[in-house]
């Protein structure tokens, strides 16, 4: 069943900008009530394939820095993007000032750096 934001239109075929395998991306969606499978394709670096897909990958981009400049100012903070040192330090520094409940609430919690984050903080 295809989105009820483009009925009646059916399209050929999905493709999906692969980021994981097919498996792992049907497991994140396991949760959903509808789910489409057949005509989706996967494809590496798929914004070389067609042109839909490079267009998604720049207004996805521009929202995730849109995302974290709206952060920065809710935090009263700059967050550095990616995986280092500084990005352990910086939640450190928001469980120290706000506590783990608001970590939580702006991180993916499952992340390896949420332990380097707790082992950093002085409330540990």
């Amino acid at each position: 069943m295809f989105s009820k934001k483009i009925a009646p239109i059916k399209p050929d075929a999905i493709l999906i900008d692969q980021f994981a395998e097919k498996s792992t991306y049907y497991r994140y969606l396991a949760k959903e009530a509808s789910v489409v499978r057949e005509d989706v394709f996967f494809a590496t670096k798929a914004e070389g394939l067609h042109l839909s897909v490079a267009a998604a990958s720049i207004i996805a981009r521009f929202r995730f820095v849109e995302a974290f400049r709206e952060m920065e100012k809710e935090l009263g903070l700059a967050i550095p993007k990616g995986a280092s040192s500084k990005v352990d330090q910086v939640a450190a520094d928001v469980i120290d000032t706000k506590g783990e409940a608001t970590l939580q609430h702006y991180t993916k919690w499952h992340f390896a750096n949420t332990d380097k984050a707790r082992n950093l903080s002085r409330r540990s």
